[in-house]
C-alpha cells in the first residue's frame, strides 16, 4: 500500500501520531486497555450503592414479605399467625411490624396455579448482617413449621423520617 504524506506534514508523520505501516500488527495501547476499564466500570455499577436520602432522612431496607396459608390438612389459622408473630417476628423485630391478611394467587414449581389467602408482612430495618439473617431465619422458619414451598420476600432501600 502506497500512503501519500499529508499535506500539512511534508512528508513526516505529526508529532505525537503514529502512524500505521502495512504489516504492523501492533495494537494501540489505548484499544488494549479498553474493555478492561469498561469492565471495571460494570463491575462497580454492581456493587456501588449510592444513597439517595435527603438531609433528615435515614436509609434503610424494606421488606414486604408474602406467606401463603394452604398446608397439608387445611390452613395456617389466625392463633397459628398471631403465635408466629409472637414468637418468631417480634423478638427479631422489635422496633415494629405491620401485617395485613391477602388474597392472591401463584405458580407452584409443578406448574400449578395455586390461589389462596396469604398474610403480608412489612418490615422497614436497617441494612445490616443480622437484620438480613433475621428474615431468612423467619422464612425458613415458617417455610418448615407449616410445610410452605416458598415465602415471597420483596427487598427495597428505602429512606424513612419520623416526624
Amino acid at each position: 500500500m502506497i500512503r501519500k504524506p499529508l499535506p500539512h506534514a511534508r512528508g513526516a508523520p505529526k508529532a505525537g501520531i503514529r502512524v500505521r505501516r502495512a504489516g504492523d500488527t501492533a495494537t494501540p495501547a489505548r484499544w488494549r486497555v479498553a474493555p478492561l476499564i469498561g469492565l471495571l466500570v460494570l463491575a462497580g455499577c454492581s456493587t456501588v450503592r449510592i444513597s439517595t436520602c435527603r438531609a433528615g432522612e435515614e436509609p434503610v431496607i424494606s421488606d414486604t414479605l408474602y406467606f401463603g396459608t394452604a398446608k397439608p390438612g387445611g390452613v395456617v389459622s389466625a392463633a397459628e399467625w398471631q403465635a408466629f408473630l409472637a414468637q418468631d417476628v417480634t423478638p427479631r423485630f422489635p422496633q415494629g411490624i405491620t401485617s395485613w391478611t391477602a388474597s392472591g394467587q401463584w405458580r407452584s414449581a409443578s406448574g400449578e396455579l395455586q390461589r389462596e389467602s396469604s398474610h403480608v408482612l412489612q418490615l422497614v430495618h436497617s441494612d445490616t448482617r443480622d437484620t438480613e439473617a433475621a428474615v431468612r431465619e423467619m422464612q425458613a422458619l415458617y417455610r418448615k413449621r407449616f410445610d410452605q414451598e416458598a415465602v415471597l420476600r420483596v427487598r427495597v432501600p428505602a429512606c424513612i423520617t419520623l416526624g
